[in-house]
């Protein structure tokens, strides 16, 4: 969520009004920026946190039992959205391709739909492989196919779901098709895609269109000065500066198993890190003299000046 909380912050610094629309657990997140939260019914904490997805991470048997879920969870979503979307009235809606249905509500409002993503994975690029996707190395060929492959079985996934959903509201036109990586203009003029990640970590592959941008990393500005706890603040002191691990939003499927590899490595390399446990579920045990665990911490702390 903070980059979109970052990227809301910025259009309201220039005068637009913004309202962001995610799951529970995030209002305060998004009010904090003077921003509007329009949250929908799903708890993703929650879900993240559910057997069904717990299951999902450790065998493929319980991935699609956990993708069989997500179609029950999916019209709830869909009709969440639509609901914003017609309260709020937007002009323009920049969404991320899950929210596959963004293109079809604001071509129903007359609105603009803008894509954007957060990791070079959603659009095809003979320049590197898939990051989900690994294939055989036959060159450019290998590494466009797989995105192709992903763009289309994503567009199958998400046809499937509105085939379902739009005949039962008619309001929300199904023809033409839409993509949900091609976003949408009213006056049928090409829309520009967002790929919110630094250029210096991937460069705009030279296969992508003018349309599409990489804007660097959406981050947001730090409110307050951040007082490290004392146990942080010795171990960052008593040495050379450490490297960073985060677990960021997904779930371990085995914690104590994660901790011992990181410190295993950490021990053998002779290198010092502050690990952060996000949802990993990392215990402050797996301290050591080379690793120093801690709840969270801001990043713009923990690496000041970094580029974006």
């Amino acid at each position: 969520m903070q980059p979109y909380v970052a990227l809301g912050a910025v259009l309201a610094e220039r005068g637009h009004a913004v309202t962001v629309s995610t799951g529970q657990g995030f209002d305060d997140l998004i009010e904090a920026y003077g921003l509007t939260a329009a949250p929908l019914s799903l708890d993703m904490l929650a879900m993240m946190e559910s057997p069904e997805i717990k299951a999902a991470m450790k065998s493929v048997t319980g991935w699609f039992k956990a993708f069989r879920s997500s179609q029950d969870l999916m019209p709830g979503q869909l009709c969440d959205m639509w609901s914003v979307a017609q309260r709020v009235a937007p002009e323009i809606v920049i969404y991320n391709p899950k929210a596959f249905i963004a293109p079809y509500l604001a071509r129903a409002l007359g609105a603009i739909a803008i894509p954007s993503f957060l990791q070079p994975d959603f659009v095809a690029t003979g320049s590197f492989p898939n990051p989900l996707v690994r294939p055989p190395d036959l060159g450019a060929f290998s590494d466009r196919l797989p995105g192709k492959a992903m763009s289309g079985l994503m567009g199958l996934g998400y046809g499937m779901l509105l085939g379902k959903w739009l005949p039962r509201h008619p309001e929300v036109a199904a023809r033409p098709r839409l993509g949900a990586v091609d976003g949408y203009h009213r006056a049928g003029k090409a829309v520009p895609r967002l790929h919110a990640h630094s250029k210096y970590l991937v460069a705009k592959p030279p296969d992508w269109g003018e349309d599409d941008h990489v804007t660097g990393y959406w981050f947001l500005p730090q409110q307050a000065r951040f007082e490290p706890q004392a146990e942080l603040a010795h171990f960052l002191a008593k040495g050379p500066p450490p490297v960073y691990i985060g677990f960021g939003r997904m779930p371990s499927t085995d914690a104590y198993r994660t901790a011992s590899v990181v410190v295993e490595v950490l021990a053998a390399t002779r290198t010092r890190a502050v690990l952060t446990k996000g949802w990993g579920e990392l215990s402050a045990e797996a301290s050591t003299g080379d690793a120093h665990v801690v709840e969270s911490a801001p990043h713009d702390w923990l690496f000041p000046g970094a580029v974006g």
